[in-house]
């Protein structure tokens, strides 16, 4: 968008500075013409006794006026053509500009709808992922419960049967000892 500014910027400035070096040629060649002319009725004065001689350079003065009047014009027409060119390339630039503005603006509405997507999938995903490890972590506090009673239940079992197999040997120790002692 800026370059585009600053192309426009730029042969705008080109055409402006177009415009002043014609104005200055035109004003330059008017002035040579009004010496010329200056110079031409200098003469007339000096010279007025010829009159044939005054009225041709009469007719080159008339000439030279006629002509500095027609660049005149032509000089204002392309100076009209230069506005008339300038107006409608800002104009253009300015449309272009305009377009270019609305383009970004689409563009970043959409962008804008689809970050919010995004981000509301994502605030979903991570609801989701969330509830996920709850049950997990439940699962887990269930499962060492579980394993906890089990041991505790091992560990009962265990000291409960190393007890009873201690009197059971306890119960067959003596009934060897009465065995052993009847045999002695």
């Amino acid at each position: 968008m800026d370059q585009l500014a600053d192309r426009i910027a730029a042969a705008v400035a080109k055409l402006q500075q177009q415009h002043e070096a014609e104005k200055r040629s035109s004003e330059r060649r008017f002035q040579q013409l009004e010496r010329q002319v200056q110079g031409t009725l200098g003469r007339l004065e000096g010279d007025r006794a010829r009159e044939g001689d005054t009225r041709e350079r009469w007719a080159e003065l008339q000439g030279s006026l006629n002509g500095l009047m027609e660049e005149n014009q032509a000089l204002g027409q392309r100076v009209d053509g230069l506005d008339e060119r300038i107006w409608a390339r800002t104009n253009e630039a300015q449309e272009l500009a305009r377009q270019g503005v609305r383009d970004l603006q689409q563009q970043l509405q959409a962008f804008e709808r689809q970050a919010r997507l995004a981000v509301a999938a994502a605030e979903e995903s991570q609801r989701r992922q969330a509830a996920k490890q709850r049950r997990t972590e439940h699962l887990l506090e269930d499962f060492a419960w579980r394993i906890a009673k089990a041991e505790e239940e091992q560990r009962t079992r265990q000291e409960h049967g190393d007890q009873q197999r201690e009197r059971s040997f306890t119960a067959h120790l003596q009934v060897m000892e009465q065995q052993f002692q009847a045999l002695c």
